[in-house]
């Protein structure tokens, strides 16, 4: 009895709270014990039935527990080499970032010792070329002045020596003078004559370029007239079935197309069978030949395409512009 109150004694405090069913299932598992036992060794006492379930309940308990408890060891440990690799790696970087520093203030005073020691041996050479070209100013100096000294002495004994001839210099200097005077005047003389003679050559020619070309343009101006003058045979005729179209002044291929198709937005059929012919369709001319399609109810002209190749074209005045269905 003893034993079986010490058994229960030590069982954790949740066993008493444990579900209905749970204990049905070990009220099944310990009768099947104890017929089991029963068969056996005969009947038992049945505090010791409950005393051993509770003991192997407890042993139980006691394996999850250690389990439990060596996981917790291990994600413990697990945590800490985590933590120590991260101080580790944290370390390093530190390390390497002093490093770093430490080089880029190494290479910081290296390149001001560098620019200082630049500084230094720029300063010494600017002296230096200073130093020279002073001695050189100086040379020069003493130089010119010697060379005046010379000039002046020589000055005076070429005074000298111009005194005696002095007069006889003057006389034919001015005589000199007198003949480069005449022969200027005569070469300025002959310069504005050919200055004049060349104007008058430019005057001659302008006058002879603006009636030529206002002779031309009478000439133009007359031949459009003559040429708006120009009777056309068969001008403005409907063309059945397709055909040749002569042109009519007053004309525009809007309002060929409209009197050949009944509305003039077919003018484009015109124009592309008259691509030879016409540049724009804006612009025919009186007498102008055009090549009219067949419309779709009569169905398409074999001849067309050769006709439209083999169709010489003539330019005359034009009297269609800005838009194609424009009238006048």
């Amino acid at each position: 009895m003893s034993a079986a109150l010490l058994v229960m004694a030590a069982v954790p405090a949740p066993m008493a709270a444990e579900p209905a069913q749970e204990k049905r299932a070990r009220a099944e598992a310990q009768g099947a014990g104890h017929a089991a036992s029963d068969r056996e060794h005969g009947p038992l006492p049945q505090w010791l039935y409950d005393s051993r379930e509770r003991f192997r309940t407890l042993m139980r308990l006691l394996a999850e527990r250690a389990a439990s408890t060596e996981a917790k060891r291990a994600a413990e440990a697990k945590a800490a080499e985590e933590t120590k690799a991260a101080e580790e790696t944290k370390r390093a970087a530190v390390a390497k970032a002093a490093d770093e520093a430490r080089r880029a203030a190494a290479e910081a005073e290296r390149a001001e010792a560098e620019a200082r020691r630049l500084a230094t041996v720029k300063a010494a050479e600017e002296a230096r070329r200073a130093a020279e070209a002073k001695a050189a100013e100086e040379t020069r100096r003493a130089e010119e002045a010697k060379r005046a000294a010379d000039v002046k002495a020589a000055e005076a004994a070429q005074r000298a020596i111009e005194a005696k001839a002095a007069e006889e210099a003057g006389r034919l200097a001015r005589k000199a003078a007198d003949a480069a005077r005449q022969a200027a005047e005569a070469k300025a003389a002959e310069e504005a004559r050919r200055v004049a003679e060349a104007e008058a050559a430019e005057e001659a020619r302008r006058e002879a370029e603006a009636k030529a070309a206002e002779e031309t343009q009478r000439a133009e101006a007359a031949r459009r007239e003559a040429a708006a003058r120009l009777p056309c045979a068969d001008a403005g005729a409907k063309v059945a079935g397709g055909g040749w179209y002569v042109v009519k002044r007053g004309d525009s291929l809007w309002r060929i197309a409209r009197v050949h198709y009944g509305h003039g937005k077919s003018y484009w059929r015109i124009w592309s069978a008259n691509r030879r012919l016409v540049t724009s369709p804006r612009r025919i001319y009186p007498c102008q030949r055009l090549y009219i399609p067949r419309s779709r109810a009569e169905g398409p002209s074999p001849q067309q395409g050769l006709r439209v190749a083999l169709e010489p074209f003539t330019r005359r005045r034009a009297i269609d512009t800005r838009l194609p269905g424009f009238i006048e």
